[in-house]
């Protein structure tokens, strides 16, 4: 065989295996360029068509793109509960939002920033802020003090003045965030009603009992005990009244006023008696006597509670 229709059969040969080769080269060519002139078509149908964006997701996937990447990106701005979709080449959060025509107030912000770089598949959350100005009305809670009082028996506590809760006025401003209560921040108070402090005065006094037979001796001494009406009740009303302590001190609910000795007399009282040492219990005893001697009605007065109960008591000693 000639060697040169040998050669040129090779030749054609060789070109009907590059012309296969071609093709397929040709169509890849074809559809890429396809994809890049239809990728504003693919924007601007994304909300109709669900395969496009789809096809957006698997091409892109969830690795971050570079902050320079203008390729297309699919994002979420989740605004006043509702949730959008889109599809954008914006490089930052604020870029997004200025495309779709969102803008902020002074006191709204977006998380992520929107100063941030923008991702694939990126959810954009718009926080709206509004204030209110709030007054409201608080106790203002007393405090309790506590006072050693040697006046006082160990082991007796006497509240001298109760305490009372007083009132102010808060202003207050409240924060707001996409219509819920975020953050109270108290501006200025001011005092209505002073609290009134509780003062208990805890008893430091030590005991001083001298023992009853000792003054049922001075009784006996004082008022004959042939009058036996008398020299009971004296010593049942020293036992009622402080157990024959002759230094009992027992303050009242009336601020300043206590009732002092054997037999439980205010300092007024006592002078007017002729009293000199309220706390002498043989004093005490010569001025119970006497004021023993004006009747009934006047035991009553002086020491009602004491005097019924020794009746009750001592039913036949009239």
């Amino acid at each position: 065989m000639d060697p040169r229709i040998r050669y040129n059969g090779y030749i054609r040969s060789q070109q009907n295996k590059n012309t296969w080769t071609r093709v397929p080269l040709i169509l890849i060519s074809i559809i890429l360029l396809g994809l890049m002139f239809s990728s504003g078509s693919v924007y601007a149908d994304y909300r109709s068509d669900n395969q496009r964006a789809n096809l957006i997701s698997m091409m892109y996937g969830n690795t971050p793109l570079l902050y320079k990447d203008s390729s297309l990106k699919l994002v979420s701005i989740v605004d006043e509960g509702r949730t959008i979709k889109y599809l954008t080449n914006s490089l930052t959060v604020s870029s997004v939002l200025e495309e779709n025509n969102i803008t902020l107030d002074s006191s709204d912000y977006t998380v992520p920033d929107i100063n941030s770089a923008l991702y694939n598949n990126e959810t954009i959350k718009i926080v709206h802020r509004n204030y209110e100005l709030a007054t409201q009305v608080e106790p203002i809670a007393f405090t309790t003090l506590k006072v050693d009082d040697d006046r006082v028996l160990i082991g007796t506590t006497v509240i001298k003045q109760k305490g009372k809760n007083g009132l102010r006025q808060v202003n207050l401003k409240r924060i707001f965030e996409n219509g819920k209560l975020k953050e109270e921040i108290v501006i200025s108070t001011k005092v209505m009603v002073r609290a009134i402090n509780e003062e208990i005065h805890i008893g430091t006094k030590p005991e001083t009992i001298q023992s009853c037979p000792y003054w049922d001796k001075i009784i006996d001494e004082k008022v004959d005990p042939k009058n036996k009406t008398k020299n009971t009740w004296m010593k049942f009303i020293m036992r009622k009244e402080t157990w024959c302590d002759s230094g009992q001190v027992t303050p009242t609910k009336t601020p300043g006023l206590s009732y002092y000795g054997l037999y439980q007399f205010t300092p007024r009282m006592f002078r007017a008696r002729g009293g000199v040492n309220i706390f002498d219990g043989e004093e005490q005893i010569m001025i119970v006597s006497g004021m023993y001697d004006q009747g009934e009605s006047y035991r009553n007065l002086q020491w009602g509670t004491s005097n019924t109960r020794f009746h009750q008591l001592y039913p036949d000693l009239k």
